[in-house]
């Protein structure tokens, strides 16, 4: 009677990782985001969208890109 390999034997072969490395990638769980998650990370976003406009607005404007006399 043939023993069935492990899972992480066939990861370990198809991707060239060790056994131990092949198993711990299937223990890892993906989380996934919820819509409170994602809508915080747009929040995020849109904040650092504007701090970066207003910064670029600011280095147009600063006295250093003009000409001197």
């Amino acid at each position: 009677m043939r023993r069935p390999r492990p899972r992480g034997a066939a990861l370990s072969q198809r991707f060239s990782v060790s056994e131990i490395q092949a198993e711990a990638m299937l223990a890892l769980q993906v989380r996934r985001v919820t819509a409170r998650d994602r809508a915080a990370i747009e929040a995020k976003h849109d904040e650092l969208a504007a701090m970066v406009a207003g910064l670029r607005a600011q280095l147009a404007g600063s006295p250093g890109d003009q000409p001197r006399p």
